[in-house]
């Protein structure tokens, strides 16, 4: 089994409110998704999503890819 992604990061961002997920393939940053702090979402409960997303998504793997 091969791992997809080899690094993660989340950022926050101040001016629109989120956080957001970037994952690293091969020598690029890609974004992924982002978690919006608002009125349904806390701040902490947003920041928490966001790093158990992260830390989850490294554990992707492919399992099987057609010749």
């Amino acid at each position: 089994m091969k791992y997809l992604f080899r690094k993660t990061k989340v950022i926050y961002d101040a001016h629109l409110q989120e956080y957001k997920i970037y994952v690293k393939n091969f020598l690029f940053w890609k974004f992924d998704r982002s978690y919006k702090v608002g009125t349904y979402m806390l701040d902490e409960t947003a920041k928490e999503h966001a790093i158990n997303y992260a830390k989850n998504i490294l554990n992707t793997v492919e399992v099987y890819r057609s010749e």
